[in-house]
């Protein structure tokens, strides 16, 4: 009872035990040892988590373009076209607008977008690097099936893909253009 009278130790009631932190319960609690197992539960923990996130995400189709003509135009657009697709493959679609070329074709090779309309300089320009996997699903010229009102010049256009991508999700994309191609003769 000699901690009770320096005032270290508070009495509980007559159920519950005398609780009392003294130096040497402090110590055992932070233990080399015992911080070692703390560590390893939390470590346990965020990878449970991350595995249950990792499961239950939605899957999502990042798409993109350049941004070539008024943003308000290219979102409504864009969202027209992320909408019929969400229809036509059964996940989510999601527009992420790149200001250039450059920055397009380096988000489709780190895996950042799934999906871009891009010209074929830029697409030659992506298998150039090494990324020979980046794949051309529909191909077509003078502006047929580009996001925006106007064509921007002679070039030909391409949705193209990523490398990694699942080849059932890439065939119902060939098949979601063609149908749109169909419909829009």
């Amino acid at each position: 009872m000699g901690l009770l009278r320096l005032g270290l130790c508070q009495p509980a009631p007559a159920r519950f035990h005398l609780v009392c932190l003294t130096m040497q319960n402090m110590q055992s609690l932070f233990s080399p040892r015992n911080l070692v197992i703390y560590f390893i539960m939390s470590l346990t923990v965020f990878v449970g988590l991350l595995v249950i996130v990792a499961l239950y995400a939605e899957p999502v189709l990042r798409i993109s373009t350049i941004i070539d003509g008024p943003p308000a135009v290219m979102k409504r657009n864009m969202n027209l076209l992320a909408g019929y697709l969400e229809k036509k493959i059964g996940m989510r679609v999601e527009y992420r607008p790149k200001p250039d070329g450059e920055a397009m074709v380096e988000s489709l090779l780190y895996k950042e977008l799934d999906l871009v309309w891009i010209d074929g300089a830029r697409l030659a320009m992506a298998r150039s690097q090494g990324h020979t996997g980046v794949l051309s699903i529909v191909q077509r010229g003078k502006g047929g099936f580009i996001p925006s009102a106007d064509a921007l010049s002679d070039r030909t256009y391409s949705w193209a893909i990523r490398e990694g991508l699942d080849d059932a999700l890439r065939q119902k994309l060939t098949d979601a253009f063609l149908t749109l191609g169909a419909d829009n003769k």
